[in-house]
């Protein structure tokens, strides 16, 4: 193919255009919804503690939900601050929080848990202790429960600080001044792969690994992530509206914002198409997953499957496909081989 230097260069403001929408219109107000929400569950649960109503588990199911959707755009901050495993740490290591709640000094707070593992903290952490039902206020352990949600909101609040800094700036900017990104393309790959370890996680994590597939073994619902609070299957629809909301570049109720797939279909409009297409297939087959999924593990394993293949299919048309079209450098932590 030969590329005009007209073609080039309108190809090289698409690209600026897509990195600037992504970085201010969805991605820092994403960041933006998970920090309110996360202030929010704080708030909730120091009501609930001081013997106020429950909301806190509809709360936590909003954080969990934020952050499900931000799982597909895991670059910058949220790496640069090390804040992956002390938000998402899994499974969770249920001896350890109780060992931590019992060995407690009277006053549970951020001090203490500062001094804590990455295995006593996190989202994970704080659905064990909320459901299926929440602590008694005025105890230990909501008190730890509360600590926890402060650790959140904490971190979280950082990542998003961090978009509102310099980053989006960064990103938006990549190859014209940017510190981070030395050249568009450099841009390009962090969001691409980005997509792709997401859509990885899903399948070889959150699938894969319950069904007993990495091991040869028989499904395991204790694998399930988010079973105790019932939402695992919630969590892997959030992790496709993240992708989407990357590829379409605009939230669930837009369109035609300049995203990841106006590149493709400027380049490929049947790989944009087959994209879609493909997107819409995989979401039908989560929703055919009876709930919740730990229980459709044995009693739909077939349904379960199905919708780890339609959601393995689309994070290959993302590495195999996009990624060729775009020259973008692959990570290796996607190592599957295809």
């Amino acid at each position: 193919m030969i590329v005009t230097l007209a073609g080039a260069c309108n190809e090289d403001s698409a690209r600026r255009s897509v990195l600037a929408h992504l970085a201010e219109d969805v991605i820092v107000p994403a960041q933006d919804q998970l920090r309110a929400d996360a202030d929010t569950l704080v708030t909730d649960l120091q009501a609930y503690c001081a013997g106020g109503p429950n909301t806190s588990q509809a709360a936590w199911r909003a954080v969990r939900a934020d952050w499900s959707l931000t799982a597909a755009f895991v670059i910058g901050p949220v790496i640069e601050q090390m804040q992956v495993d002390p938000l998402d740490f899994w499974p969770v290591r249920t001896t350890t929080i109780e060992d931590k709640i019992a060995a407690a000094p009277p006053t549970i707070d951020l001090a203490y848990l500062d001094t804590l593992g990455t295995g006593a903290k996190g989202i994970p952490a704080l659905e064990y202790l909320l459901f299926p039902a929440p602590p008694t206020p005025n105890t230990p352990r909501c008190a730890y429960a509360l600590a926890l949600a402060q650790d959140i909101a904490r971190r979280t609040g950082q990542i998003a600080d961090a978009w509102h800094g310099d980053y989006a700036e960064a990103l938006a900017t990549a190859g014209h001044g940017s510190a981070v990104y030395t050249s568009e393309q450099a841009g390009l790959d962090a969001i691409v792969n980005a997509t792709i370890e997401n859509l990885y996680r899903v399948v070889k994590e959150k699938l894969d690994r319950p069904l007993g597939n990495i091991t040869g073994s028989a499904p395991d619902p204790a694998r399930v992530e988010s079973f105790h609070s019932g939402g695992a299957l919630l969590d892997i629809a959030r992790n496709l509206d993240g992708f989407a909301v990357i590829y379409l570049g605009a939230d669930l109720e837009s369109a035609g914002e300049p995203g990841l797939g106006e590149l493709i279909a400027a380049r490929n409009p049947g790989l944009d198409e087959r994209i879609i297409a493909q997107l819409a297939v995989a979401r039908a087959a989560l929703a055919a997953i009876p709930p919740p999924l730990g229980e459709a593990l044995t009693a739909d394993r077939s349904a379960v499957q199905t919708a780890r293949d339609e959601i393995d299919a689309l994070r290959r048309l993302i590495k195999l496909d996009v990624a060729s079209l775009l020259g973008v450098t692959l990570m290796l932590s996607d190592n599957d081989g295809d």
